[in-house]
């Protein structure tokens, strides 16, 4: 498969998955790790917990990389989830 039907791939996939943190922090235009991608976004299809996959936290490549505290109001916070 190239690099172009990953991508189709991945973007199907992407649009069937309900998880907070695939949509919040999943790169869809980054050709990072495709095939990771694939893998995670199939298995969470099939019914596996993030836990339960390997490269689970290695796909959300838009997570910030260091802590940031949230500042304002406890609601703001709330509104986001």
């Amino acid at each position: 498969m190239n690099e172009k039907d990953k991508m189709k791939k991945i973007k199907a996939l992407y649009e069937q998955v309900d998880d907070y943190f695939i949509k919040e922090y999943f790169d869809l235009d980054s050709m990072k790790n495709p095939d990771w991608k694939i893998e995670v976004l199939e298995g969470l299809l099939e019914g596996k917990k993030p836990y339960e996959l390997e490269h689970y936290d290695d796909v959300l490549e838009k997570y910030p990389q260091k802590e940031e505290f949230v500042l304002g109001d406890v609601h703001d916070l709330f509104d986001k989830l």
